[in-house]
């Protein structure tokens, strides 16, 4: 997988981050204080990867 890095003002990002999240694919978010990492929980696929 390759790092995909999108602005928070982008427009298009809530049809970039279903995508994502429909093929198993993973987030990393910055919040106030630290970086959250988001995936499908139900998905085997994201659950590999966050625990990698």
């Amino acid at each position: 997988m390759n790092p995909l890095i999108y602005a928070d003002d982008d427009h298009g990002l809530p049809r970039v981050v279903e995508e994502i999240l429909e093929v198993g694919g993973i987030l990393i978010f910055p919040t106030d204080t630290v970086f959250g990492i988001g995936g499908n929980p139900w998905d085997e696929r994201a659950l590999t990867l966050v625990q990698a």
